[in-house]
């Protein structure tokens, strides 16, 4: 049988499941490691307003940059359709 291009593998999986694993591993650790706190909803949706401005920064960017890339991709596809369709 022959594989399709676009077919993932095993080791696709696994590499997903690992990836998953290490995850959720890193979140349940620091949910054990910090639920001795008395947090509030401010100070979850703020961070504990512990973040340096380089790392938000980054953040802020690199979103800025993947809205950018997504929308230029579907404005393209969409001008791809048109000059087609005016052939």
């Amino acid at each position: 049988m022959k594989q399709s291009q676009y077919a993932l593998s095993a080791w696709d999986y696994v590499m997903f499941a690992g990836l998953f694993v290490v995850s959720a591993g890193i979140g349940l650790f620091f949910a054990f490691r910090e639920r001795k706190r008395v947090r509030n909803a401010d100070d979850y949706l703020m961070g504990g307003r512990g973040m340096h401005a380089i790392p938000v920064a980054i953040s802020m960017t690199s979103g800025f940059i993947s809205a950018i890339t997504s929308k230029i991709k579907f404005i393209h596809k969409v001008l791809c359709v048109f000059c087609t369709c005016l052939h």
